[in-house]
């Protein structure tokens, strides 16, 4: 997939505008720390803005915050992300309370998710 990252979040998911077919509008994706696989969020970018600043965030992330993740994010500078392990697409990494967590550099979470995907042999999941 080629298309123009937007925003990263914490646990270093990726959103990204992208085409979804050639010659398409572009939509906005998610490649998430769980799935490693990009996901078409069927919205274009200014109504995935709208939704996010309605409180969308909450439910999309229902699977990936755990009891006190408010805390744990306020404290981080800018660049920062947080590391889990297990990692949250394993068996026991699915229930974040359970995991270990860490501050990591967001970019080298990027990273090292997209190249896990790769390592798999997923899909494209260069953006």
């Amino acid at each position: 997939m080629r298309g123009l990252i937007i925003a990263y979040d914490v646990l270093g998911g990726q959103f990204a505008w992208i085409p979804a077919q050639p010659g398409a509008a572009p939509t906005v994706h998610y490649f998430g720390p769980d799935v490693l696989d990009w996901q078409d969020l069927e919205q274009g970018y200014a109504d995935w803005l709208s939704a996010i600043l309605a409180g969308s965030l909450t439910r999309f992330y229902d699977t990936l915050r755990w009891s006190g993740w408010q805390a744990a994010v306020q404290t981080l500078p800018p660049g920062q992300g947080i590391t889990v392990y297990p990692p949250p697409r394993s068996r026991e990494g699915k229930n974040l309370s359970t995991t270990s967590r860490m501050p990591a550099p967001l970019i080298q979470l990027a990273s090292y998710y997209q190249d896990t995907a790769h390592q798999l042999g997923s899909q494209d999941h260069s953006t």
